[in-house]
Order: structure tokens, then C-alpha cells, then sequence
């Protein structure tokens, strides 16, 4: 609990700082728009293949990654909600405006946050959500158990068997 406290501090800190250098710097930084879109999709898909290998250096790239993505969108999203803003608009398109800027900066601060917890969070005491089965002890691809602890069979075995037909448990 301790560890998500601070990732959320440092998520906080750091969407605060690039919301702010977006909005005031000069440099137009609506370039950098469909680069950080391409980039978000290559997270994406990273993250689905990642599902099926259970690779633990992609999983660490995949964060890396993605905490420059979202930093980059954080900064872009503010600029584009501040050149959004028109005097003129009629309530309407004005909600409609902040409603989706408001939305754009969240999912951006969640993301973040999501991949700063993957990086820095603590895994030590963390929970697993497990079923038994009649099946031998198996754990779940992304853990790694501590000496003595019992291993059960994952809730998503689908996967499992998925990547053990296709030979990806290897």
C-alpha cells in the first residue's frame, strides 16, 4: 500500500509539471500528435502479445515505453485543449469540449499511473486471485513464487492452455 501512495505522488507530480509546460510554453507541439497516437497503439499491441509471452523484459519496455507516451500526451492534450477554447462557442459545444479534454487528461493521468506502478510497485505482499484444480501445481505466468509458498492453478487458464499448445511455455 505504502509503494502505490508514492507512485501515485510521483503520477501526480509528474502530470502536474507536463500539463503546466504544455499550457505555457510557446513551442507548438501539434506535431507530436500522430507520433504519441502511434505510439499508444504500439503499447497496445505490446501489452496483447506480452498477455500470450509472459516476457518480463518486454513487460519492463512496455512500461518504459509508456510512461513516455502518456507523459507526451499529458503535455499535448493540455496544449490542444487551450488552443480548443473559443469565446464564442454556445454552452453546448463548450461542455462538449471540456467534457472530452477532461476525459482526454484523465485516462492520460490513469495510464500513467498504471504504467509507473508496474515499474516502481511493490510486489512483495502482493495478492493473487486463484482457483484450485485437479491439475498439478501451477502458477500464473507473471509470478514468481517465494520459497515455501504454495502455488495454485490461475483463475485464466485459457491462456495457459493457449500458450501451451502453441509451445510459448517453453
Amino acid at each position: 500500500q505504502e509503494s502505490i501512495v508514492q507512485v501515485f505522488f510521483i503520477t501526480a507530480a509528474t502530470f502536474g509539471a507536463l500539463s503546466l509546460w504544455g499550457y505555457t510554453t510557446k513551442r507548438d507541439i501539434s506535431g507530436w500528435g500522430s507520433f504519441l497516437f502511434m505510439g499508444l497503439i504500439g503499447v497496445v499491441i505490446a501489452m496483447v502479445v506480452n498477455l500470450f509471452l509472459a516476457s518480463s523484459a518486454l513487460g519492463f519496455a512496455v512500461s518504459v515505453i509508456g510512461v513516455l507516451v502518456f507523459a507526451g500526451l499529458t503535455a499535448y492534450d493540455t496544449q490542444r485543449i487551450k488552443e480548443m477554447y473559443y469565446e464564442g462557442d454556445d454552452v453546448l459545444a463548450g461542455g462538449r469540449k471540456a467534457v472530452m479534454g477532461a476525459l482526454s487528461l484523465y485516462l492520460n493521468f490513469i495510464n500513467m499511473f498504471m504504467m509507473l506502478l508496474q515499474l516502481f510497485g511493490n510486489r512483495n505482499n502482493a495478492t493473487r486471485i486463484t482457483a484450485r484444480s485437479k491439475g498439478g501445481p501451477q502458477g500464473p505466468p507473471f509470478f514468481v513464487p517465494r520459497q515455501g509458498m504454495q502455488i495454485e492453478r490461475p483463475v485464466c487458464a485459457g491462456v495457459e492452455a493457449w500458450r501451451h499448445r502453441w509451445g510459448f511455455d517453453r
